[in-house]
């Protein structure tokens, strides 16, 4: 559901159920989503009607509250497996595969008034591991903060023996809500911050290399096809080639020559490992070809062409400075600031200083288990109201 102008009193609350099974409830949503842009896209509600409850205390002024406007709703529906479903193999058979297969999940979001579904991973970050946020997908699937808002992630949607029954979605454990770090189009990679507490656990944080992967490089995929469970491909990666034609501007791509498991829709933004280290080296980006299985050919977008736009959250600092009006460049360092407290928090270290000019800025909820310290520099620094 899209609720347009969120703009609730203070400890107001809205929350939705679903009205055939009311144990399924989501919220409650309040001022702190109400900062997050003019449309709140609801999340998932796995039914045909949906109950919406919105509570004011009495202490609210009447003359400052703003209508609740529901202005959209978007209706999904299971794609059909078809006859492809044939060729997809499910991770779960690839016992040397179960850790790194927790980095990845099915994600929905709403792009241009439509529904859609992609692949995604959880990806780690450099100099030492701080369990950042950070989530790694395709740019054709997500590349505006409109489209990360809207994204609901579902975690762990994969069978537990081996070519067995998958899990019901509304079982699972999700999360709502991200903000869109860094985009290369040409490299089809986006990274994204989910929100920091409500990441579930068992996640795991997948290693990568920002190095050019050597023609061939044996490597696999995990990733949700059709939005089916978990899957698993493999073949050979086998150079750099322009697969523009997919995307419009998606140069940056390596050529994946699959032996077997298949990519379909759903699968766009999947990584890509290396087998050797179960690191990821490209994310999913589209299949030049209807054949399933042998040599299906596909084009991966480059992480390691990517790498520079995406450097200042992969490498991240234990520093890092932000100003309200910055240069044109924008890195988080002393010399190239943030203009966005929302950076900051994704791209210090954990235990680093987000040093922050004096000066006032829109309201920021710093939530999750990185700790981090706030200096204000040479004046006064406010944060919201």
């Amino acid at each position: 559901m899209r609720f347009e102008q969120l703009k609730l009193p203070a400890a107001a609350e809205l929350i939705l159920y679903n009205a055939d099974r009311p144990q399924e409830s989501y919220g409650p949503y309040g001022r702190r989503e109400a900062t997050r842009g003019d449309v709140f896209w609801s999340p998932v509600v796995f039914g045909p009607r949906v109950r919406v409850e919105l509570y004011v205390p009495e202490t609210a002024d009447p003359a400052a509250e703003q209508p609740l406007q529901i202005t959209g709703v978007a209706q999904l529906y299971p794609e059909p497996a078809g006859e492809r479903a044939g060729c997809q193999l499910d991770v779960t058979c690839y016992p040397d595969w179960q850790t790194t297969a927790q980095s990845v999940a099915h994600i929905t979001f709403i792009s241009g008034g439509s529904s859609f579904i992609c692949s995604g991973a959880m990806i780690n970050r450099g100099p030492s591991s701080d369990f950042c946020p950070l989530f790694l997908t395709a740019a054709h699937c997500i590349d505006t903060d409109a489209e990360a808002a809207s994204i609901d992630v579902f975690w762990f949607f994969q069978t537990s023996t081996c070519d067995g029954t998958p899990p019901n979605k509304f079982t699972l454990p999700r999360t709502q809500w991200a903000t869109c770090l860094a985009v290369d189009s040409d490299a089809d990679n986006s990274l994204l911050g989910l929100q920091a507490n409500a990441i579930p656990s068992g996640v795991v944080w997948a290693g990568w290399s920002s190095a050019e992967a050597p023609d061939p490089t044996p490597a696999a995929m995990i990733h949700h096809p059709l939005g089916m469970r978990k899957s698993f491909s493999w073949g050979d990666l086998l150079g750099i080639e322009d697969i523009s034609q997919c995307f419009g501007t998606a140069s940056d791509t390596y050529d994946f020559e699959l032996v077997d498991g298949g990519q379909d829709g759903g699968s766009s933004g999947a990584p890509v490992f290396d087998v050797s280290n179960h690191r990821i080296r490209a994310v999913a980006t589209c299949s030049e070809s209807d054949d399933c299985i042998p040599d299906e050919d596909t084009g991966e977008g480059s992480l390691a062409h990517a790498y520079d736009a995406l450097a200042e959250y992969l490498d991240a600092s234990s520093n890092v400075w932000v100003v309200p009006f910055p240069p044109p460049c924008q890195d988080g360092s002393q010399s190239c600031p943030w203009d966005s407290l929302l950076e900051a928090y994704y791209g210090v270290l954990a235990g680093g200083t987000i040093h922050i000019a004096a000066g006032s800025y829109p309201p920021m909820n710093f939530d999750g288990t990185r700790a981090m310290t706030l200096v204000a520099e040479a004046g006064t620094v406010t944060i919201g109201d």
